[in-house]
C-alpha cells in the first residue's frame, strides 16, 4: 500500500508539471502575476456563476425548488468535469513523460493506471473547484447552513470521479479499437477539435437555458432543467443525487445517506477502472507513439539556398516559421486554428446573444435591410460613420489578439535559438519574420470580420476607410506589444510544443487584458460621458503610441535580446 501511495504522489506531481509552466525558478514578478491571475479568475467566476447562482437561489427558495437547483448545479459540475476530462485525460493517462519510467518498475498495470487516474482527478478537481466554489457561495449566501457548506464541499470533491472514470474507459476502448490514434499528435488534434465543438454546444445550451429561465433577480419562476433529466443523469453520475441529499434535504439521516451514496459510488467507479485497466492499459501504453515538430532546422545552408533563389533571407525565415506553424500539430491546433476560431467564436457569441434578444432590437424578423437600418441608427447615435468605423475596427483588432500567436512567436523557436545566433541575418530581421508570420495568422479572421462588418453596415466609403485603418493600427499595436514582451523575456525551457503555447502565462495575461480593454473603456465613456469622437481619437492615439514604443523596444535592441537568449 505504501508503494502504491508513493506512486500516486509521484504521478500526481508529474501530471501537474505536464500541464503547468516549467518548474524552473521563476522571478518574483512572475509569481505575483500568477497569484493575481488566480484571484482574477476566481473574481470573474464569482461575478458570473456566483451571481447567477445567487439570483436563482433566491427564487428557488421562494418557490420551493432548492432540491432541483442543487441538482442542476451539481449537473453543471459534472458537465465541466466531462469537458475538461475529454481534453486533458489522454495526456495525463497515456502520453505523460513518466509513463516509460513506470513501465520499467515492478508495478502492475492497474497500479500505474490508478496512479495516473489520481493525477487526472486532481487536475479535474482544480477545474471543478474554480466553477463550483463561486456557485456554492452564491447559493449559501441565500440559504446558509453548516450542513449545506459541508455538503457542497463534498459534492465538489466527488463530482470529477465518475466522469473521469467513464472518460478513461472510453479512451481505453477507443485506443484499443483504433491503434492509429496511439499517437500524441493525432490524439491532440482530436481532443483539441472536440474541445472547440463542445465549447459551442455548451454555450448554446447555456444561452437557451438562460433565456428560458429569465436570469433577472427575483424574477425566475421555474428552473430550465426538469426533475426527470436530473434523476436520469443521477443514475450515471451518483454525485448529483448525493448532492441533493446532503444539501437540499433535511435531517441528519438524509445527509448521511447522501454521503454514503457519494463515497460508495466513487469507490465502485475506481474498482471498475482497476478491473478494466488490468487487461488493456499495458497493451495500450506499450504501443504509443510520441509527437513533436515536423519542421526542419533552420541552418546557414538553408538560408544561403533561399537567398540564392532570390527569395531573400527574410522570406526564407518567413517560410521556415510558416512550416513550423503548419507542420507541428500542437502549433497548428493551438496557434493557427485557435487564432482563427476564437474571433469567430466571439462573433458567434455576440450574434447568438443578439438573436436571442431579437425582439428587443428589431421590430420585425431579422433581415439584411433591418440590420442596415439598425447600423444607420448606430451611426447617427455615435456621431458619424468615421466614429463607428474606428470603434468597430478597434474591436475587431482586439478580437484578433485572443489567438495569442505573436505572444509565443519567439518562445516557439526555442529549439532554434542557438542556430539563429549563427545565421548571417540581423536579429531585427529574424524578429520581424517571426512577428510577420504570427501577425498574418491573426489577420486571417480579422480580414473576414472586416468584410462581414462592411456587408452588415452597407455602402459607406467613410466607414470602410476608418474601419480598415483602425483595425490595422489597433491589431498591429497590440500584436507588437505581445511580441515585444515575448522577445524581451521568452519562455525557452519548455519540454514539448504543446507546453510552449498552452502553458504560456504571458499569453493568458494578454487574453485577459484584451477582454478587459473594451469593458474598461466602455465603463469610462459611460461614467465620464466622454464624446464618442473623442473616444475614437483616444483609441487611435493610444494605439499609435503603443506601436511606436513596442517596435522601438523590440527592433532597436534586437541583437541584445537575441544574445541573452539561452535554451
Amino acid at each position: 500500500m505504501n508503494r502504491l501511495i508513493s506512486l500516486i504522489k509521484i504521478s500526481t506531481k508529474s501530471g501537474f508539471e505536464a500541464l503547468s509552466p516549467s518548474k524552473k525558478e521563476k522571478s518574483t514578478l512572475a509569481k505575483i502575476g500568477r497569484v493575481v491571475l488566480v484571484i482574477f479568475l476566481f473574481a470573474y467566476m464569482g461575478m458570473t456563476f456566483g451571481v447567477m447562482a445567487h439570483n436563482m437561489a433566491k427564487s428557488a427558495v421562494v418557490i420551493g425548488e432548492m432540491d432541483r437547483l442543487v441538482g442542476m448545479f451539481s449537473m453543471i459540475l459534472t458537465v465541466i468535469s466531462i469537458w475538461m476530462g475529454l481534453i486533458a485525460l489522454p495526456a495525463l493517462l497515456f502520453f505523460s513523460k513518466d509513463t516509460p519510467v513506470f513501465m520499467t518498475m515492478p508495478f502492475a498495470s492497474w497500479e500505474i493506471a490508478l496512479a495516473k487516474f489520481a493525477s487526472a482527478y486532481v487536475y479535474l478537481l482544480s477545474s471543478t473547484a474554480l466553477f463550483g466554489l463561486p456557485m456554492a457561495g452564491g447559493i449559501l449566501l441565500v440559504d446558509f447552513s453548516l450542513r449545506g457548506l459541508l455538503g457542497w464541499l463534498i459534492t465538489i470533491l466527488l463530482s470529477p470521479i465518475w466522469p473521469a472514470v467513464l472518460i478513461s474507459l472510453i479512451y481505453m476502448i477507443l485506443l484499443q479499437l483504433a491503434p492509429f490514434l496511439r499517437n500524441k499528435d493525432r490524439m491532440g488534434m482530436i481532443t483539441g477539435v472536440l474541445s472547440l465543438v463542445l465549447a459551442v454546444v455548451f454555450y448554446v445550451l447555456f444561452m437557451q437555458a438562460s433565456d428560458s429561465m429569465g436570469l433577472t433577480e427575483g424574477d425566475m419562476t421555474a428552473l430550465p432543467i426538469s426533475p426527470g433529466l436530473i434523476q436520469t443523469l443521477s443514475l450515471v453520475f451518483p454525485a448529483i443525487k448525493a448532492a441533493q441529499l446532503m444539501v437540499a434535504e433535511l435531517g441528519a439521516l438524509t445527509f448521511l445517506g447522501g454521503l454514503v451514496l457519494g463515497l460508495a459510488s466513487s469507490v465502485l467507479a475506481i474498482l471498475i477502472l482497476v478491473i478494466f485497466a488490468r487487461p488493456f492499459y499495458f497493451r495500450i501504453i506499450t504501443s504509443l507513439e510520441g509527437g513533436g515538430s515536423a519542421g526542419k532546422a533552420m541552418d546557414k545552408g538553408a538560408v544561403d539556398k533561399a537567398v540564392g533563389k532570390s527569395t531573400g533571407a527574410f522570406w526564407a525565415m518567413v517560410q521556415f516559421e510558416w512550416r513550423q506553424l503548419t507542420r507541428t500539430s500542437a502549433y497548428l491546433l493551438n496557434v493557427v486554428i485557435s487564432s482563427i476560431f476564437v474571433p469567430f467564436w466571439m462573433l458567434f457569441v455576440l450574434g447568438f446573444s443578439a438573436y436571442m434578444a431579437r425582439d428587443e432590437i428589431f421590430d420585425s424578423d431579422i433581415s439584411l435591410a433591418g440590420i442596415h437600418e439598425f447600423a444607420q441608427e448606430a451611426i447617427e447615435f455615435l456621431g458619424g460613420p468615421l466614429v463607428l468605423g474606428v470603434l468597430a475596427g478597434g474591436i475587431i483588432g482586439i478580437m484578433c489578439l485572443y489567438g495569442g500567436a505573436p505572444a509565443t512567436a519567439v518562445t516557439r523557436d526555442a529549439k532554434n535559438i542557438e542556430s539563429f545566433k549563427t545565421l548571417p541575418i540581423k536579429a531585427s530581421r529574424i524578429f520581424l519574420a517571426q512577428f510577420f508570420t504570427s501577425y498574418m495568422v491573426s489577420m486571417v479572421p480579422g480580414l473576414l470580420l472586416l468584410v462581414l462588418a462592411m456587408v452588415l453596415v452597407g455602402p459607406s466609403p467613410a466607414f470602410y476607410l476608418s474601419l480598415v485603418g483602425s483595425f490595422l493600427l489597433v491589431s498591429l499595436a497590440l500584436s507588437m506589444l505581445e511580441f515585444t514582451f515575448d522577445a524581451m523575456a521568452p519562455k525557452l525551457d519548455w519540454e514539448d510544443e504543446t507546453k510552449a503555447v498552452k502553458s504560456n502565462f504571458r499569453s493568458t495575461i494578454f487574453t485577459l487584458l484584451a477582454m478587459g480593454i473594451p469593458i474598461a473603456l466602455g465603463f469610462l465613456v459611460w461614467k465620464l460621458e466622454i464624446p464618442m469622437n473623442v473616444t475614437a481619437l483616444f483609441i487611435l492615439g493610444l494605439s499609435a503610441v503603443i506601436l511606436v514604443v513596442a517596435s522601438f523596444l523590440t527592433f532597436s535592441h534586437a541583437e541584445a535580446h537575441l544574445a541573452k537568449m539561452n535554451r
